[in-house]
This record gives C-alpha cells, structure tokens and sequence, in this order.
C-alpha cells in the first residue's frame, strides 16, 4: 500500500514537471519588439527680442561746470556792445566739437528781495531792457561773454548780469533703438543742476 502510494506521488510529480517544461514556450523570458518612435512634436516659435533699454545717463563725475565768476562788464557801457574773456582750461576741443556748452548769467540781487534770477544764454531782454546775452568760442580754452543793445546805434547800457558760470557735458550720446537723449539746452538751470547734482 506504502509502495503505490509512492508511486503514485512520483508518477504525479513527474507528470507536474513534463506539464510544466511543455507550457513554456522558447520564445518565453525574451524581450519584446520596440515600438515605432512616433513623431517628434512641433518645436515652440522662439521668444521675441527683449525691448532695448533707454541709454544711461552721462554721469555727473564726467560733468565739469566752473563756479559763478564776476562779471567783468563795466558799470555803464557806452558803446553798442562789449565782451569779456573767461578762461575754461576744461573745454578742450572734444567739448568743443562733440559736447555740449551751456552758459548762464545771474542777475545782480534785487535790493529789496534778495533775489537773483539765472538765465541760459543766449537771451534777448525786450522794450525793458533792449539788451542781449550771448557767448561765443574762438579757440579751446577760451569762452567769451558778449552783450549788445537790441536797438540799432543805442549804447549797451547797464548790464542785468553780474555773475556768469559754464557747464561742460560730453558728448557721444548714442540714439540708437528707441531711447532719447535728453535735450539738456531745454531744461531749466534748476532742473539741469538738480540732474546732475551741481553745487552752486
């Protein structure tokens, strides 16, 4: 009985094993076929171009302005007109040729107010004083402040300014893109010498 049962245990046993190698295929364990790669996807447009930044500013360390020198006028000018020298060392011909000059007179103070008015030269005074300002450049150096009568043969008379000074701002300014310079001969003597943090 113990003997066919073994048997029997062995013929099942065998027969789980012989089952076992038929139901495995060769091809079993063996990766299987790659797939098609399928299409690569539209490519994104590239970004557009950042807008340009505005041009900086000349910086006011490149800046040179004089302190206000005495007008050396006379009192009372008896001829049509008058000029005087002012030496500016500092306007070189850079300046000359590629920067900007810019020249203002102050007024002698009002004896009542204590106030002075600035003015940017060139500027013709009307029927009041039928006076003008004006400056002019011969040579590097040399900057000349001139006054005339406004009225043909009439004498200069008393000149309104009693003290003048200069600014120098280099030139080289580019324009390109879209930014714009600053028209510096448009601003005010205050607004110019709060942009550029000038002393008086």
């Amino acid at each position: 009985m113990k003997k066919t049962m073994k048997l029997t245990r062995t013929f099942f046993s065998a027969l789980f094993v012989a089952s076992l190698l038929f139901a495995c295929s060769p091809e079993d364990g063996e990766d299987g076929a790659m797939g098609v790669q399928g299409e690569q996807g539209p490519q994104g447009a590239a970004g557009a171009d950042g807008a340009q930044g505005e041009q900086g500013e000349v910086g006011s360390a490149n800046v040179i302005y004089s302190g206000w020198i005495p007008s050396e006028f006379d009192n009372n000018i008896i001829a049509t007109s008058d000029s005087f020298l002012i030496d500016a060392p500092e306007m070189t011909n850079d300046f000359i040729e590629q920067g900007i000059i810019l020249v203002y007179g102050r007024s002698t103070p009002n004896p009542i107010t204590i106030d002075t008015d600035v003015f940017s030269l060139p500027i013709v005074f009307g029927v009041a004083r039928q006076q003008s300002y004006y400056f002019r450049v011969e040579q590097a150096g040399e900057l000349y402040i001139a006054m005339a009568s406004t009225v043909e043969g009439q004498s200069a008379g008393v000149p309104f300014f009693s003290e003048y000074r200069y600014i120098l701002i280099p030139g080289g300014q580019t324009t390109s893109g879209k930014a714009t310079p600053l028209d510096y001969t448009k601003m005010t003597y205050q607004e110019l010498t709060e942009h550029f943090g000038i002393e008086e």
